[in-house]
């Protein structure tokens, strides 16, 4: 997660082709949120379109500081019901 993470924020990991193997990596700069799921996790239908609303509204935004850096407890974990 880390590495993806590092490669979606345009810090290229040194192991970055083995993350993408196909298509064109910078093509993941635009990328606004990732769902994982674990292997006991389902994602019903529509569920992930739910999430995605929900970590859109404006009221679950990052707050950053002056840096850019983001604030602590201004970040949102949420879980399929």
């Amino acid at each position: 997660m880390e590495e993806l993470n590092r490669l979606i924020s345009g810090m290229q990991p040194q192991d970055a082709k083995r993350l993408v193997f196909v298509g064109d990596p910078e093509r993941l700069y635009s990328v606004r949120f990732i769902i994982t799921l674990d292997s006991d996790t389902q994602l019903p239908l529509g569920t992930a379109r739910k999430m995605i609303e929900t970590l859109a509204h404006p009221l679950n935004q990052p707050r950053f500081d002056a840096e850019g850096k983001i604030l602590p407890g201004s970040y949102t974990i949420i879980q399929p019901a």
